[in-house]
């Protein structure tokens, strides 16, 4: 039996963007003494405690002196998409502060809505039944956050992604692509936006607030009547206004790369960039910005990689997904602007035809009705992968890199972590099971949410028109890219339609597979509906691997 001693420096400490998440625990004989700089340090070392108690590995000489390498280490949740409930965000919420990470990032405005009230504008969420936040609802969870160490921070994203605020249009809101949800540069559609992210900003406390600005113009080319001009000027005056707010503006990483060589484009100085793409951390540092890692092939967890334990084989994914060194390179004058990352669980999978145009497999989730079953599927494919990208961004450790991984020192604080979760009531991935959007393991045999699986509703046909060898069709496996159910081979000429279920390309020549790139894994995934197309199959030699971004 220990008796246990907290000692906090300032019980004041705010938490923000600085706040000092160190802390010392020390073990001398039956005492344990905790001294941290601020409460939230504490709560940190408690949470170490508590897993030296479980795990069995308390001795009576301990000395620790541990704090986070990145001031940033957070979840971003799609709650536009698809409305996720006030209770399964608290279970998150805690899920995150038991895996020492600080920042809910809330994605509240896209294609079918915006699920924050505003009293400003009613019309927002009139339509929306029960499937929104009050703001008393988000003051409180803003709270219950804050009590556990964890920033809240909102996101409307502009000037892209913004159908979800048509219900504007009435006021003068205007969009360049009324397809694509673009919003017009307008004296207008300025004047509505300042005021709604006025009122949002009074909601949530913390010193950053995202202005979304990700695809308005993908690959160069600007959709309806956009102009990347326009696009910019939105931007622009997004940044703008929530400096003026006296907050810290944060956008996806296109404000500052589109278009390739115009960079910073419409970033301005002190914006902090999320980097969903692949570009280096270095290349935003090197023109003064922040930057927080998100890389869209490591980061997003519902790529549904990192759940089968054991792994089976080579091709398993486990360790290579969310275990990354997020600040590559960052060092000397650039370790500044470092701030961390976040790993991303988006809702597309979950919103279907009328509510969004083209994904939705699993749309059958989206009704208020469906709401617990939603939360296993959805809660279900945030952790352990969350947790082990909260354990690089704590301390990235260079050994375990992901050819190294998974080893039997890594799985096992997975699988421990894992049983800490559940046992505390937080959703997570069963040891040893498999995890997706519609199933979970359930013993040996497959849970299915809907009590069904829910097949792809596909039909392509492929035909190798361009490959001199054999083109490999497989049925893929959840966190897997090289193994799977054998569909067909093509010779040259070749075709085979694939119905109903998900698939991967691969190359045969002679003896040796030659793997499909990592879009390979998008290829008839869940967010496809409705697909019938008929594809040709060609080649490309270019080493895409080592090309430079």
């Amino acid at each position: 039996m220990h008796s246990l001693v907290v000692s906090v420096a300032s019980e004041d400490e705010k938490l923000g963007r600085d706040t000092d998440e160190s802390y010392t625990l020390q073990v001398t004989g039956d005492t344990a003494t905790i001294k941290a700089a601020s409460t939230y340090g504490a709560m940190h070392g408690l949470e170490t405690f508590s897993q030296l108690i479980l795990t069995r590995n308390l001795r009576r000489s301990v000395m620790i002196k541990d704090k986070p390498m990145y001031k940033h280490r957070g979840l971003m949740v799609d709650t536009a998409r698809r409305f996720v409930p006030i209770s399964l965000l608290q279970k998150l919420i805690d899920g995150l502060s038991y895996s020492k990470m600080n920042v809910l990032h809330l994605h509240l405005t896209d294609e079918p809505a915006c699920r924050l009230q505003s009293t400003t504008f009613p019309e927002l969420t009139k339509d929306l039944g029960s499937a929104f936040y009050t703001q008393s609802d988000m003051a409180s969870l803003v709270k219950y956050a804050q009590a556990r160490g964890v920033r809240v921070i909102p996101e409307v994203d502009v000037p892209a992604h913004a159908w979800g605020l048509r219900p504007l249009k009435a006021r003068g809101l205007s969009y360049c692509s009324e397809e694509n949800g673009v919003i017009d540069n307008t004296p207008e559609s300025l004047q509505l936006l300042d005021a709604l992210m006025k009122e949002f900003a009074t909601i949530f406390p913390d010193p950053v607030m995202h202005f979304g600005a990700d695809e308005a113009c993908k690959h160069n080319e600007c959709p309806g009547n956009c102009t990347q001009e326009g696009v910019h000027a939105v931007e622009e005056h997004m940044q703008t206004t929530l400096k003026s707010l006296g907050k810290t503006p944060m956008g996806w990483n296109d404000v500052f790369s589109d278009p390739k060589g115009g960079e910073p484009n419409a970033a301005l100085p002190g914006t902090l960039i999320q980097n969903w793409g692949q570009q280096a951390p270095t290349t935003f540092a090197s023109k003064g910005f922040g930057v927080l890692d998100s890389t869209y092939k490591q980061m997003y967890l519902n790529q549904q990689c990192c759940r089968v334990v054991p792994p089976a084989g080579p091709g398993e994914k486990y360790g290579m997904c969310f275990w990354r060194d997020s600040g590559e390179g960052m060092t000397g004058s650039f370790a500044p602007l470092m701030e961390g990352g976040e790993v991303a669980m988006w809702s597309d999978n979950y919103c279907g035809a009328p509510h969004c145009r083209i994904n939705g497999t699993y749309g059958w989730m989206y009704e208020p009705e469906q709401d617990d079953v939603f939360m296993e599927s959805f809660g279900n494919s945030v952790f352990p992968g969350a947790a082990a990208a909260a354990g690089s961004l704590w301390k990235y450790d260079a050994a375990l890199t992901p050819k190294s991984l998974p080893s039997t020192d890594f799985v096992n604080s997975i699988n421990a972590h894992v049983d800490r979760l559940r046992a505390r009531g937080v959703p997570s991935c069963a040891n040893g099971c498999s995890c997706d959007w519609g199933s979970a393991c359930l013993g040996d045999t497959t849970k299915f949410y809907g009590g069904r699986d829910t097949p792809y509703n596909v039909r392509v046909k492929l035909t190798n028109t361009g490959c001199d060898f054999n083109v490999h069709i497989k049925q893929k496996k959840v966190c897997n890219t090289k193994t799977g159910h054998d569909l067909a081979s093509l010779k040259k000429g070749d075709s085979y339609t694939v119905v109903g279920q998900d698939f991967i390309l691969s190359g045969i020549d002679g003896t040796t597979e030659k793997d499909g790139d990592q879009f390979s894994v998008w290829v008839g995934d869940g967010t496809w509906m409705n697909v019938d197309l008929d594809l040709k199959v060609t080649c490309d030699g270019t080493d895409y691997i080592n090309m430079a971004p």
